[in-house]
């Protein structure tokens, strides 16, 4: 049943797919702006909308919308991804069509974990399905993990302090001054090089941040959107003999973060 209501979903898709928005640039590049809703018209934020073969990523916005500059005319693949939604691949013609929209309508995919929770030390309870992937790592005892009540006591403002204290992780909190974009990092000292990247996830999901910024700031300012008293669990990981397999996407240095 659920390989038809697909079927039919794309093949509904496919007159939104003949007029995105593609702004033609005088160097031939152009631009895809669209947005990501749910199948009840409800806007889907932190989507990850990809340009297949370009490794070019674009997040969608508070109300789903989503913007990819600079992309080779000509047809174009998009993957579309986000945590609890069936993930879709499209074909973009190359239709040069000034003011249009690209729509892009994710089905949810059906939940079959259980509906089984534990109680964690400290009286915490958490969600198994959830969470699984978490204990699943924390077991193996490779990386920091921190979750409840440890982050309850850390009583931090601001969810980047919560790495606090962890060793070989190393925190800038400088004060912005007038002409300086922004002075604050996360450093690992284990991840040096041209190609350093640090990723960030939440909940599952990687984030990406804007163009211009270093690994250390965009790390930074990635758990910084995050509310703190909405972090339920957090872990951290060093190095690249530290990253578990699931991470490894070109990364020398991973925080994953877990909400309530």
């Amino acid at each position: 049943m659920r390989v038809l209501q697909v079927q039919r979903f794309l093949w509904l898709l496919t007159p939104m797919l003949t007029a995105p928005i593609l702004a033609q640039g005088p160097d031939s590049a152009r631009t895809l702006v669209g947005w990501v809703s749910d199948s009840a018209a409800t806007p889907v934020t932190l989507a990850d909308v990809e340009v297949v073969g370009l490794g070019r990523h674009a997040q969608t916005d508070s109300k789903g919308r989503f913007r990819l500059e600079k992309i080779p005319t000509g047809p174009t693949t998009l993957r579309v991804r986000r945590l609890g939604f069936l993930p879709i691949t499209m074909s973009v013609p190359a239709v040069h069509t000034e003011g249009d929209s690209l729509h892009v309508v994710l089905l949810a995919a059906a939940a079959k974990l259980p509906e089984l929770k534990v109680e964690a030390e400290g009286g915490d309870v958490f969600n198994r399905a959830k969470y699984a992937d978490f204990f699943r790592r924390r077991t193996l005892g490779i990386g920091t993990f921190r979750y409840g009540p440890e982050i309850e006591r850390m009583h931090a403002m601001h969810t980047p302090k919560l790495l606090r204290d962890i060793p070989g992780v190393h925190l800038s909190f400088g004060t912005i001054a007038a002409g300086v974009a922004n002075q604050f990092s996360i450093r690992f000292p284990r991840c040096t090089g041209p190609s350093h990247n640090i990723t960030v996830y939440l909940d599952g999901q990687r984030l990406y941040g804007r163009e211009g910024q270093t690994p250390e700031e965009e790390a930074y300012l990635l758990l910084d959107t995050i509310p703190p008293d909405r972090v339920q669990a957090i872990e951290v990981f060093r190095g690249v003999s530290q990253i578990a397999g699931e991470f490894l996407d070109n990364a020398c240095a991973v925080v994953s973060v877990w909400t309530k």
